[in-house]
């Protein structure tokens, strides 16, 4: 019993005699499989709206890179052009923010197997950039020493390559990536989605299917 809350004796508002309202509690139904992510994206305008307004606005007028010398910047304005970078980094945020992770496959070739760190210093070319969703990206070893700054962060990530009928694993080292998250998540919570984090239609899900039930139930009266 709560007796620190507004009360009407009169008309039982707040009596948990008498006013159903305050039996409602929060639940937690589990964290979204990836089929109902997808399927909210691809069929839901209001999902799909929720997901990519974020890196559509924040990448619509493009960027600028100033390192400070000219030559240097129209080299890597090139690379940029290049690589499509622009719609990688937006496709990036999109997917990360609806499947609740995703990553920049960084295609530096230093000379060095991708399961090992990344050494820039000694990179001579940047052929690719892949964007990969965390449906194809596993951790797969920890940061496990105290004191490291990325303690209990993946170290290496099992990457799953689809290409038509056959699939491809490699060990990729978590320099060689860079990662875009979810929704902010609980160290706890995590554990439902392999360490990564919730979709930003977690939350939403319950909202959004209210309000697509009643829009059906209005038709059907209709």
């Amino acid at each position: 019993s709560r007796y620190d809350a507004w009360i009407n004796n009169v008309t039982g508002f707040g009596d948990p005699s008498y006013d159903k309202t305050v039996h409602g509690r929060i639940h937690f139904h589990g964290a979204l499989d990836d089929e109902t992510l997808s399927a909210l994206y691809h069929s839901d305008d209001l999902a799909e709206r929720m997901v990519s307004i974020v890196p559509s606005e924040m990448l619509r007028e493009g960027f600028c890179i100033n390192t400070g010398d000219p030559e240097a910047d129209s080299i890597i304005a090139d690379k940029v052009e290049a690589l499509n970078l622009q719609e990688a980094l937006t496709d990036g945020i999109r997917w990360a923010r609806c499947f609740g992770g995703a990553a920049l496959l960084i295609g530096a070739d230093d000379g060095r197997d991708a399961s090992r760190p990344l050494v820039p210093e000694r990179a001579r070319d940047l052929s690719y950039v892949y964007v990969i969703d965390r449906r194809y990206l596993w951790p797969l070893t920890w940061y496990t020493e105290f004191g490291h700054p990325k303690f209990g962060q993946p170290e290496t990530y099992m990457v799953t390559a689809l290409g038509g009928s056959t699939s491809h694993m490699a060990t990729v080292h978590e320099s060689r990536l860079v990662i875009f998250r979810g929704s902010p998540t609980g160290t706890r919570e995590k554990a439902y989605v392999a360490g990564w984090d919730f979709s930003v239609l977690q939350r939403a899900y319950e909202v959004l299917r209210s309000f697509n039930t009643g829009w059906k139930g209005a038709e059907t009266i209709l």
